[in-house]
């Protein structure tokens, strides 16, 4: 059994959501809710649950203010936002691998975060998740660190350190600067969502490139990048004459 706190100040919303994990998730039992950031970190404290269903607007505060009261505790419930607007909080929680739900809470999403919750449990990658979460939330341009999962553990990087992303099926092949290739199992489409509003292009079907680390475009052999690691990236036919331009500055 999963204990869980639902810290909402929305009455309706705190109704619905305790109904849909009644009907859809019966291994989670509420044991406290709260409209509150100072009550529900009281709560928290004394009682330690499994997982924690958090509002990003609160009676007295934001969510975020909770957590980073919470910053110090050692250990850490897992986390699922809920919230129905704040497009620059959602930002963050996807470069954050952090789960949220947009309300009305959708029953199958719900499953899934908790399916996800449940799996990592026992993870010590909570601390990380929330310290990229701060770190980005801390940048009024953009993001500037993601968390990648690996096959059994969340590693943090600089976006700036990411030279390139290679689409391999489901799964998505991150180059860096000086570390190893990391394969992560989400898809390239997932990612080009994210990292557009970093400076990344999508040069091809199966390349998302970071342009800060473009060294330059062949126009022979097809058209491809040669990429600072020395690394040959091909350039889509369609992709040709707007790569020209952004390269040359037009």
């Amino acid at each position: 059994m999963i204990s869980a706190i639902i810290i909402e100040n929305e009455k309706h919303s705190l109704d619905s959501l305790k109904d849909d994990l009644k009907n859809h998730c019966p291994q989670v039992k509420v044991v406290g809710e709260s409209p509150k950031v100072s009550d529900g970190l009281a709560l928290i404290t004394s009682l330690q649950p499994d997982l924690v269903f958090l509002d990003i607007e609160l009676d007295d505060g934001s969510g975020f203010n909770l957590l980073e009261r919470l910053q110090a505790s050692d250990k850490k419930p897992q986390i699922i936002f809920t919230t129905s607007h704040n497009e620059f909080a959602v930002k963050a929680f996807r470069f954050s691998a952090i789960d949220y739900l947009m309300k009305p809470v959708d029953a199958d999403e719900l499953v899934q975060a908790v399916k996800k919750a449940e799996e990592t449990m026992n993870s010590k990658s909570v601390n990380d998740k929330l310290n990229v979460l701060f770190d980005n939330l801390k940048q009024k341009e953009r993001p500037q660190k993601i968390a990648l999962a690996s096959a059994d553990s969340i590693l943090v990087y600089k976006i700036d350190d990411i030279i390139r992303c290679e689409s391999q099926r489901n799964y998505t092949l991150f180059h860096f600067i000086k570390e190893k290739p990391l394969l992560v199992s989400k898809t390239m489409k997932e990612y080009e969502e994210l990292l557009t509003s970093c400076g990344f292009e999508r040069v091809h079907n199966s390349h998302l490139i970071n342009m800060s680390h473009v060294k330059k475009y062949v126009k022979s052999d097809g058209g491809y990048i040669e990429m600072q690691d020395g690394s040959h990236v091909p350039v889509a036919q369609t992709r040709k004459d707007q790569i020209v331009r952004f390269l040359s500055g037009k």
